[in-house]
């Protein structure tokens, strides 16, 4: 496949559609690796350690039904993120 020419839309899904399968196996060992006990996840090379951690998140609509919005409004804060979809062209070119 020449690549050179490509615009960076249709490589990025290409190197997607690549990348998919190896995600997949990723997960699959990975799910192997956690059902395993812990004296059989060291191999040649690596060793598998499970660390559990735990995250305290707030309720906010939970919160802002007991309090209400104008107790919490001053306490919150908007973040933004960029994301970009691949959406597959009706005609191509």
């Amino acid at each position: 496949m020449n690549i050179r020419n490509r615009h960076p839309a249709d490589e990025l899904a290409d190197l997607r559609a690549q990348l998919r399968p190896f995600m997949l196996r990723a997960q699959k060992l990975r799910a192997r690796l956690l059902a395993m006990p812990e004296s059989e996840r060291r191999a040649d090379s690596w060793y598998g350690k499970v660390s559990t951690y735990k995250i305290k998140r707030l309720h906010r609509k939970a919160m802002q039904k007991e309090l209400g919005l104008e107790v919490l409004r001053p306490f919150m804060r908007e973040k933004s993120h960029e994301r970009l979809d691949l959406v597959k062209n009706r005609t191509g070119k």
